[in-house]
């Protein structure tokens, strides 16, 4: 007998033909706004970076960002700026949305990425 877990946080991108064979498929909503702020945080606390300046910025330009999404975000976040040897900005966040496949709410008039 075996037993197969799958997870995805790209739920759209399954094959319709793969759900049937499914014994049980769980759905998990995203946090909500307040839940969200407190993961930002908590996960900033863990790789100790202070984001509060631009968390405003980032939950209006992440309004739909899974947890796991938030962690990789900041982790990859933090490395890109790092290698640049560039304080931590929003900006770096934006670029690494891109390689999560996250949409990024840009503020009216914002430029698009290169």
């Amino acid at each position: 007998i075996w037993l197969m877990f799958m997870t995805s946080n790209r739920t759209d991108d399954i094959d319709p033909a793969v759900l049937p064979r499914c014994a049980a498929v769980i759905n998990y909503s995203l946090p909500t706004p307040d839940a969200a702020r407190r993961i930002w945080l908590m996960m900033a606390e863990h790789f100790q970076v202070d984001i509060t300046s631009m968390l405003d910025e980032l939950m209006s330009m992440l309004p739909q960002v899974a947890p796991r999404d938030i962690k990789m975000l900041l982790r990859q976040s933090i490395r890109m700026a790092m290698a640049r040897k560039e304080p931590l900005s929003v900006d770096h966040f934006r670029r690494y949305a891109v390689f999560r496949a996250i949409d990024v709410v840009l503020p009216e008039g914002a430029p698009e990425l290169d």
